[in-house]
Formats: C-alpha cells, structure tokens, sequence
C-alpha cells in the first residue's frame, strides 16, 4: 500500500508541476543589490534563487535591508543561509539560469513531498495503525494546500520532512533529533516556535531531577548548532545586515493572501506588539505540555495552527506546515 501511495504522490506532483506559470528570465550572476520593482515580481523561489545568485557572485544577500526599513516587503532575504548556499553550490555546479535551477530544485520538492507521506506511514505503522499510515500519505500528499506548495515550488518541504524526522527519532535517538530539528530551522525557520517543546520534553524525560536544567540546556545546544555554524560567517561580514534580516519576520507589516486579517491587525497592532496574542497562545501550549496534558504530535499541531491563524502574516503555504500533524495527534494516545 506504501508503494501505491508513493505512486500517486509521484503522479500528482508532476502533474503540478506541469500546471506552473513560466519562469521570469534570468538575471545577470551577480544582481544589483537594489532591484528594480520590476524585479520584485515573481515567486519567492526566485527571488531565493536571486540571493543565492548573489551571494555566488561574492556579495551579501543580506545587505539589501539596510536599503530599506523593516515593515515593507521588498522581498528581502530572510531565511538562514542554508537555502541560499544551496543556490550558491549549484551556479558553481554550472546551473546558472534559473529555468535550469527550477527544474532541479522542483525534482527536490518532489523528493522531500514523497518523503513526507513516506514517513508519515511509517509513524502510524510503528504505532500499530498501518492503514492510517496509508490514509496519511494520500491525504498528505494529495490535499489542495500540499499541491499548492508543490506548484509554487516553495521550499516548506525540506523543513517539514527533517521535522518529522526529528519527531520520530526524539525517543530513540535523541542527538539525532535534534539536530534534525535545527537543520529544519537552518531550511526555514517556522518551527521556530516549536523549539520551546523540545526543551519541555527534554526536562520532563530527564532521568534524575536534579539534572534537568543541564540537559534542556543541552538540548538548546543542539538545536542551535547547524543553525549558528551556518550563520556565523554572516555574522562576521556584517551582524547587523544578517540580524535585521531574520527579524524581518517580527517587525513587518501585516500581509495575508486572503480578506481575512488576523486579531492583532484587527486592532491596529504593528512590530512586536502585534504577535503577543499569538506568543501568549503558544505559551498556553507550552504550559499544556509541561504539565502533560497534551501528547508531542498534538502540541506542534498546537503551535502551528496558532501561527497560521495569529500570525499578523499569513500566506497560503503556511497550512502546508499543519497537514501532517492533523493525522499524527492521533497517534499520542491510543483508545
């Protein structure tokens, strides 16, 4: 049954991919650190691919927010370096049109897509439900909110598939895990959110109470290690330039690519303020999983949702994140 689902994962995402909108045309190796608006349009896997271009081509990608302010969108580069490193390597691979990196980039998504269902049947088969481990891969692999990611070809997929991996690994092997965690966040770093969690379970699974703290802190160490080996190098050529950069994300103006606008802009919040009510929300999670009162699939399903709908910006791909975890909650107690 596994393989047949594999199959039709393989179909559907060919298929969408097939149903693409063109690609814009190539820039020169090395754009201008100020593009023009023109240059603005396009999906954001090429504008990922632009920063790894110029990156490639010696220059800081993250330098363009010191143009700029950070509440508009100028599409500026605010994932860790690991995406556009990826760029990088593949230019000086030779792959240095974009129409070449797309296809390639979109047989990884396919990859990490099937990967994803893949693993998910192995989640319910090891916790004694192997035809809900069917009915989780198609219904992953074939929702609306899956074939969007994979027709925009955005990069959500690598992420999700190191998570689930450092999810199923957490019990058995804990290092493993986490480090999976932190290469997630090196790829993108929405399960930001969900770091808490693992500390909570690394207090809570402590084998003498008295060396909680030291292992927590351990596991924040892991977790942090692919991250900042990756982002040290930026922080040297320019800390600033790296830093706003990444908070990017808080400080934003709110956007949606839906009519429906979020409770903190509702109220005219702006910058920090504006994701409190989604940061108290999660730390109602937290608490709910430090007092184990909801299992580990359950609390991440949590914490997503409540990104996705108190984010002051949200877009379609984001659902994407919740979908694996609709199924997996189920698994953290048995009837």
């Amino acid at each position: 049954m596994s393989v047949v689902a594999a199959l039709a994962l393989t179909v559907v995402a060919v298929m969408a991919a097939a149903d693409s909108p063109p690609a814009p045309p190539s820039p020169p190796l090395a754009p201008t650190p100020k593009p023009a608006a023109s240059k603005l349009k396009g999906p954001d896997i090429y504008h990922i691919w632009l920063a790894g271009s110029q990156l490639a081509a010696g220059e800081n990608p993250y330098e363009r927010i010191m143009t700029g302010n950070m509440q508009e969108n100028r599409k500026y580069p605010t994932h860790l370096p690991l995406i556009y490193l990826l760029v990088a390597g593949t230019r000086v691979l030779g792959v240095t049109e974009y129409d070449d990196f797309l296809g390639l980039w979109r047989a990884i998504v396919l990859v990490t897509q099937i990967g994803i269902g893949v693993l998910l049947f192995v989640a319910c088969r090891r916790a004694g439900y192997p035809v809900l481990g069917v009915f989780a891969g198609l219904f992953w692999g074939l929702n609306r909110w899956t074939l969007y990611v994979a027709k925009i070809a955005q990069v959500d997929f690598l992420p999700i598939l190191c998570l689930l991996g450092s999810l199923l690994l957490f019990d058995t092997r804990r290092r493993a895990s986490l480090l999976l965690f932190g290469l997630s966040l090196a790829w993108k770093h929405i399960a930001v959110l969900a770091a808490p969690l693992y500390l909570v379970w690394t207090w809570r699974k402590a084998s003498d109470p008295s060396a909680r703290l030291r292992e927590a802190a351990g596991a924040a160490g892991w977790i942090a290690l692919v991250p900042g080996l990756l982002s040290l190098p930026f922080l040297a050529w320019n800390a600033e330039a790296f830093v706003r950069s990444i908070l990017f994300s808080v400080t934003r103006n709110a956007d949606s690519h839906v009519n429906a606008f979020s409770f903190d802009a509702q109220l005219g919040l702006t910058g920090v303020p504006a994701r409190l009510p989604m940061l108290l929300l999660v730390a109602l999670v937290l608490v709910a999983a430090a007092r184990g009162e909801i299992g580990r699939y359950l609390a991440v399903l949590l914490v997503f949702a409540t990104f996705m709908d108190f984010n002051t910006v949200f877009f379609l791909q984001y659902v994407a994140w919740t979908v694996p975890f609709l199924v997996l909650a189920a698994l953290d107690r048995r009837p």
